[in-house]
């Protein structure tokens, strides 16, 4: 018993020494550039230009509305069989429309099981919440725009959703 002991409490010491390493390893300071920062951007002249030009830039972006307009006019309806077979590269944007089930929470890194009918049955997906606004409730109708998730090898077909109606 009192090796059982000795072997136990070796063990639980040497991986707190182990975590305490991996911590130690793995921590960076965060450097304090505040002092840099206001020096620079009120001496220097150019600094000024700088931010005029990337405002102009960031005028020029698409607005969120135009970037969801854009997804559903390239997104292609997703294929269970396909999908289920992993016949998908993750670089298509996909769709998929359908009944919400199984909803827990309709948050970011939430999430829930489409349920779709395609031809004479039905394909189940986990659809990974990617987007802050959207409010679901179990049964409710959805389509879920998104990409697969190519990662995911266990179970249903995951959707990484980004854009929901």
């Amino acid at each position: 018993m009192k090796k059982v002991l000795i072997i136990a409490g070796s063990a639980i010491g040497a991986f707190i020494i182990f975590i305490g390493i991996v911590i130690a390893v793995n921590y960076v300071p965060e450097e304090d550039n505040s002092e840099l920062i206001t020096t620079e951007t009120a001496t220097s002249p150019t600094t000024t230009n700088e931010t005029s030009t990337s405002t102009n830039e960031s005028e020029d972006d698409p607005s969120q509305d135009e970037l969801d307009q854009k997804m559903r006019d390239e997104a292609e309806e997703i294929d269970f069989v396909a999908a289920n077979n992993g016949e998908y590269t993750g670089d298509e944007i996909i769709k998929a429309s359908g009944k919400a089930t199984v909803v827990v929470n309709s948050g970011v890194g939430d999430d829930f099981l489409l349920s779709v009918e395609q031809g004479d049955g039905y394909g189940m997906y986990d659809v990974f919440i990617l987007r802050t606004d959207v409010d679901l409730n179990e049964g409710d109708e959805v389509t879920v725009y998104g990409s697969i998730d190519i990662e995911s090898t266990e179970g249903l077909p995951r959707i990484i959703g980004v854009l929901f109606e």
